[in-house]
Parts: structure tokens; C-alpha cells; sequence
């Protein structure tokens, strides 16, 4: 229905007032089309409804059937209370599907931009507060609870953020109450994130854009930085500042600076635990095989390179040292050879360390004991299998107690006993020693009988 259209020069009748009064006022069946078209004036609108009331000023309502409000206007602005829906179509210029504009200007106040507020009754996990999509393919989300899902190639975080955290189905930035502070990345990227598939399945690069030795995995680059390019940190105080911050219990960084190398670093603080832990498992059983091919559920691979290609190690190299802090210096305890000699600092001739000079204990010889009855004491006291009784060990004058005061080893309650192999080294060339001093001193009083012999039997004769 439309209102009926009378031409200059025809008389108004009353049924075209009432046309006119059913429409303004709402008559149910008696509403009419308008359309207002502004022809040619840049000054003028359409229509233009305002309210002078400045405190009870409602512009415009649009209902539906039911008498809901589909938009509405006044003080406090638009309503909208059904879905919008903004259609821009084909575009050959720039021209915006959504583009507002404010200004804040009270320093004192904090403003809102964006607002959506859900009232979440229930919903699926996945529900988004915000899809963002190209071509029907989403490629920036906010989930309900709080996760930003991006499928970017390219930087997706700038300085000052906090390296991602990857939850159960795709990239997820840290909640604001979750990031760490002054952690600075400098255009850290995510390659071919899926929000389909569990996890980010290719590479993040931390100021780095490109591995080929990677398919999926973390590329840092530290440039010249020399401190820790990886730093784990848990609810913890160790108190160890001079080489980390308080509450890091692990440390990745550079050995040395330019030069490279990898040194890591952990730190506990319970007497019963270590510092670094490597463990090995393997669900085949374990290598029996005590040849060069043999190989262990842990292994140590040191080698040496020339150019692009790993080479013979020096000869008489070390590959594995064993060093600690003592007498004020870092010094090596322990050192494993290409030849497989270990080889072991037994100290100075003046029972000090040839190293730092500073006196060390531990480095014992037994000349005032019966080193061969030590070592028989030893055995006596594992009292291991095959061992044979004989009647002399009834009348060893040395027991366990004297093999632990002596610290060649450890019996525990439980049977089993640690050999302190240092120790039983020396306590072996002690003894052999001493046979040598017993058996020469033998050989002498042997020959000074065989010359007292000889001269009675010249005698005799």
C-alpha cells in the first residue's frame, strides 16, 4: 500500500489526511511506503529527525512485527538489536566496509574503542568473539576465552610482546595478566600456523627468517648478544645472581662469545638432586657389546671438524674433562683422552694439587698400612661372588671401618658397596711396592746366603 498521489489542481479529500494520520500514528494495516530522496543538495538530508529535549531526547526507532526494537537512537547513541549485516559488494578503490573515528581527550580516563560483551550461557569451546576471514578462510580469531589465533605468514608479534604460547589447537598469545615483561623479540614470525590442526606444525623464528636444517621446530638468532638466549624459570629462590636471576632453574647460552659453543646451566637447590639431569631410555634392550661398535643408552659424541666436514680427532685429544671450582680457580679433575686413557689429578709430591698448589684431600698413600691386606679387607668386605676364604683372612688386622676411614670405599645396609677406584689405583701400586721392597730385601739376604755358602763350602773343601 502506498499513499494515494494527488496532482496540483485536485481536491484533498479527508480519506487522504487520514492516509496520512494512520501512517504517522501507527494504525495497524494503515502503513504507508516512504521514500525521501534529496535531489541535488550537499547541505541538506533525506530526513533529518531531531529532538530538542536534551536530557530525554529519543530520535528514531525502527521496529519489527512484534513490536522489538530493531534500531534505536538517542543520548546514549544507536541500538542495534538484531544482527548487522554491512554489504560493500565489488570495490575497485579503497573504500571502507567499517570505518570509525573518536577522540580521547582525558588523560585521567580509560577509554574503550571496541566493545562486545558476551553473556555466555553456554557455548562450544571453540565459539569466537571476533573471525576475521579472507575468501571463507579464517585468518584471525579471538576465542571466547581470551586466545588470538592468527594463520600469518610473515611477523605477527612486534617488540615488547611475549613469546607465543601454543595451546591445543593453534598459536595463542599469553593473556595480558599471563606475559612476562621486558621480554623483547624483534619480528618474531609463525609459518603456515593452522587453526585447523593441533599445534603450529612449522617454525617460529625469533629475529630470524630462514633454516634450511629445519622443518618444524624454533629458530633463534641472538646476533651479538652474549648472555642467555633460553632462560626457564619456575616458582623457586637459589639465590645464585652471579650467574642468573633468581627463579631460573636452566639456562641456554653461548660459551663463549663469538666463538660460540653451548653452555648449559641448571640450578637446584636440594642436596638430593642434581643440577643437570640426562636420562636415556630405550624400549629395545640395552647394547652388550664391548668392542668400539658398542654403543649405550647415553652416549658423549666429541669431534673435531675441518671445514664443512667432521675429521679425525687430534690424536691424544681430549674429549672429555671434568672440571670444578676449587682453591679459588676452575680447575680440571678428570680428563678422558682419543686413546681412552682417563687420566685424574692426584695432586702435588707435597700432597697439594700441581694446579692451584693449595693443599687437597684425597690424595693419599697408604706406605704406613699392609696395602695387600687392605685390598684383602676390601674384598673380604663386599664379600662378593667367588670370593674364596682362606685361612689367613681369619687374622687381617683391617675391617670396613678402616677401608671407609680410609675412603677407599662405602658399604651401604643394603650389601651393596662403591669402590672408590682412585683410591684402590694407589692402594694397588702401594702394594706392589712394597712386594717390590719385601721381595728385593728377599733377594738380598738370599744372596748373602748363597756367599756364605759358597765360602763354607770352599772352606770345607
Amino acid at each position: 500500500m502506498s499513499f494515494t498521489v494527488r496532482v496540483p489542481g485536485n481536491t484533498i479529500r479527508a480519506a487522504d489526511i487520514t492516509e496520512i494520520q494512520d501512517a504517522l500514528s501507527g494504525t495497524s494495516g494503515a502503513g504507508q511506503v516512504i521514500s525521501l530522496t534529496a535531489l541535488s543538495d550537499s547541505s541538506n538530508y533525506a530526513l533529518n529527525v531531531r529532538n530538542l529535549d536534551s536530557t530525554n531526547s529519543l530520535g528514531l526507532r525502527v521496529q519489527d512485527s512484534s513490536s522489538a526494537n530493531l534500531l534505536a537512537t538517542g543520548l546514549a547513541g544507536c541500538t542495534l538489536s538484531k544482527t548487522t549485516i554491512l554489504s560493500r559488494g565489488a570495490i575497485t578503490t579503497d573504500l571502507k566496509v567499517l570505518d570509525a573515528t573518536a577522540t580521547w581527550g582525558a588523560g585521567g580516563v580509560t577509554f574503550t574503542g571496541v566493545k562486545l560483551n558476551v553473556t555466555d550461557t553456554t557455548s562450544a569451546a571453540g565459539s569466537l568473539l571476533l573471525d576475521l576471514q579472507v575468501g571463507g578462510t579464517a585468518k584471525f580469531s579471538v576465542r571466547k576465552d581470551g586466545a588470538v589465533l592468527a594463520a600469518t605468514v610473515g611477523p605477527v608479534l612486534t617488540q615488547q610482546h611475549t613469546l607465543p604460547a601454543v595451546a591445543s589447537d593453534t598459536f595463542v598469545l599469553l593473556a595480558a595478566t599471563q606475559t612476562l615483561t621486558a621480554k623483547t623479540l624483534t619480528s618474531p614470525t609463525i609459518n603456515s600456523a593452522s587453526l585447523s590442526t593441533p599445534n603450529v606444525t612449522n617454525i617460529l623464528y625469533v629475529n630470524d627468517s630462514a633454516n634450511g636444517e629445519m622443518t618444524t621446530g624454533i629458530t633463534i638468532h641472538q646476533g651479538a648478544a652474549t648472555n642467555e638466549i633460553v632462560s626457564l624459570k619456575a616458582t623457586m629462590t637459589h639465590g645464585v645472581t652471579d650467574v642468573t636471576e633468581t627463579d631460573t632453574f636452566g639456562v641456554l647460552q653461548q660459551f663463549t662469545s663469538s666463538v660460540g659453543g653451548l653452555d648449559v646451566v641448571g640450578i637446584q637447590t636440594s642436596a638430593a638432586r642434581p643440577g643437570v639431569s640426562v636420562t636415556g631410555i630405550s624400549t629395545a634392550a640395552a647394547n652388550t657389546t664391548k668392542t668400539i661398535a658398542g654403543r649405550g643408552l647415553v652416549e658423549i659424541l666429541a669431534l673435531n671438524a675441518s671445514g664443512t666436514a667432521i675429521t679425525n680427532t687430534t690424536a691424544d685429544g681430549n674429549l672429555l674433562a671434568v672440571r670444578t671450582y676449587r682453591g679459588s680457580a676452575y680447575v680440571t679433575v678428570a680428563i678422558i683422552d682419543e686413546d681412552g686413557d682417563l687420566w685424574i689429578d692426584a695432586g702435588g709430591g707435597d700432597g697439594n694439587s700441581v694446579i692451584t698448589g693449595t693443599a687437597v684431600s684425597g690424595y693419599n698413600t697408604f706406605d704406613e698400612f699392609e696395602d695387600a691386606a687392605l685390598i684383602r679387607a676390601l674384598d673380604v668386605g663386599r664379600n662378593g661372588h667367588g670370593l674364596v676364604r682362606t685361612e689367613f683372612d681369619d687374622f687381617l688386622q683391617y675391617n670396613r671401618e678402616d677401608i671407609e676411614r680410609l675412603k677407599l670405599a662405602h658399604f651401604d645396609e643394603d650389601g651393596q658397596t662403591f669402590v672408590n677406584l682412585t683410591g684402590l689405583s694407589r692402594l694397588h701400586s702401594g702394594a706392589i711396592w712394597q712386594m717390590y721392597r719385601r721381595l728385593t730385601t728377599a733377594l738380598e739376604r738370599l744372596g748373602q746366603l748363597e756367599d756364605r755358602l759358597t765360602l763354607l763350602a770352599g772352606g770345607a773343601g
